[in-house]
């Protein structure tokens, strides 16, 4: 289901000069962006104007609010496209899951019928439609693994048919924990900017 859009427009009742820059400027530049908002492919120059703007009105709180609100409003969209994204992902999961009840008993029926001329020596039958007929796959042949051989026996005599990896995981439970790593540290964590609407 989509989310209700917000019904609202960039005006605010303050009638006061935003920052260095007249309330009308500012509106203009804003607006500038808004037009930008509405296409896709624009986000480097949505992002080189809003720079513009941030420095041309400063902190000041009108200038806040309508830059605010514009973020909210492409917040909204993209919520509204994540839900219809992951509606679209249940209709395609499960039509995947009948095209995959289908393949199975596709090849279930042709195994049957392989084994069946294979077991009275049959490589080719042709019928007013089809031609049947036997052959062998291409490809690689199928890698058998014994998983019961010992793996001691593996790493010491065929350490090339090995791959070795760090865990992320364990590492950041390890540095969590006080113990320092010569390979791996923790980061500083980066910092976020939360709007809300106000009160």
């Amino acid at each position: 289901m989509a989310i209700t859009e917000m019904h609202s427009d960039l005006s605010t009742t303050s009638s006061k000069p935003t920052g260095a820059v007249p309330l009308a400027t500012a509106q203009q530049m804003l607006e500038d962006i808004e037009e930008l908002f509405a296409d896709e492919g624009n986000e480097d120059l949505v992002e080189a104007l809003a720079q513009q703007y941030l420095e041309a009105t400063g902190l000041a709180h009108d200038a806040i609010d309508r830059y605010s609100y514009l973020i909210e409003r492409r917040s909204l969209r993209q919520k509204n496209r994540e839900a219809e994204a992951k509606h679209q992902r249940v209709i395609a999961d499960g039509l995947s899951q009948l095209a995959k009840q289908d393949d199975n008993l596709v090849r279930r029926l042709k195994r049957k019928l392989l084994d069946f001329m294979d077991a009275r020596g049959v490589q080719k039958v042709e019928t007013d439609r089809f031609v049947v007929r036997t052959q062998g796959n291409g490809g690689d042949a199928p890698l058998i693994i014994d998983e019961g051989y010992s793996m001691a026996t593996i790493i010491e005599q065929y350490p090339e048919c090995l791959t070795f990896e760090i865990d992320p995981k364990k590492v950041r439970e390890i540095l969590k924990a006080g113990r320092d790593l010569p390979f791996a540290a923790l980061g500083e964590r980066g910092r976020g900017l939360r709007i809300k609407p106000g009160v």
